[in-house]
């Protein structure tokens, strides 16, 4: 690494490591700054090694960052809801996200806005969302009847969907113990994580 990218990626380093210190909110502007470290770390091949040294991050966790501030490229959207629950909202599609966001949503037999929700509350109401989109989908526990064949269903697929979680984990896990930064590897681990939030999401 040439004298110019290496002070470049210490002042990344230290800007990502202030945000740290002020908020929940920063998860955005530390997102940022990973995909631009991103681009020269992996020239040569030392991106999971600086994750690790600097802020003890795996190669997942800096990939929901970055992922983060691509989709929320209008920081006004999600500024007042944390980096846990802005990343929930990765499971509603692009176009229907800032509907989404402004509506209010029954939860728990309450009418509440995103803001004014728990990770628990979001996640149940972003399952509700899914069904009335989608009306091919099992019913949640918030609005299906007394069906005792479907939650015997749901609960079936809850165990294959913490099965096929744990095998991806496993697979992630693996392919960075490699430390391997070829472009296979790198797709390969970009696709276990996608996963992941698919059977997250779906779950």
């Amino acid at each position: 690494m040439n004298q110019d990218s290496q002070s470049k990626i210490e002042i990344i380093t230290n800007k990502i490591k202030e945000h740290q210190l002020q908020s929940d909110q920063s998860f955005i502007e530390i997102g940022k700054l990973l995909a631009e470290a991103q681009v020269e770390l992996k020239k040569n091949k030392r991106w999971l090694k600086w994750l690790d040294e600097n802020f003890n991050y795996s190669s997942r966790t800096a990939q929901r960052y970055i992922r983060a501030a691509t989709e929320f490229s209008d920081t006004t959207l999600v500024s007042d809801l944390g980096y846990t629950n802005a990343l929930e909202l990765l499971g509603i599609p692009s176009d229907e996200r800032e509907k989404f966001i402004a509506e209010s949503h029954k939860v728990n037999g309450v009418d509440k806005r995103v803001i004014e929700m728990s990770k628990r509350e979001l996640q149940q109401a972003i399952k509700n969302h899914k069904v009335k989109s989608d009306p091919s989908k099992p019913e949640t526990n918030e609005i299906a009847s007394d069906k005792p064949k479907v939650e015997y269903t749901n609960t079936k697929f809850h165990s294959i969907f913490q099965y096929l979680e744990a095998c991806v984990n496993g697979m992630v896990a693996f392919i960075e113990k490699q430390n391997d930064d070829d472009e296979a590897s790198t797709r390969l681990r970009q696709l276990c994580e996608s996963t992941l939030e698919k059977l997250k999401f779906e779950n």
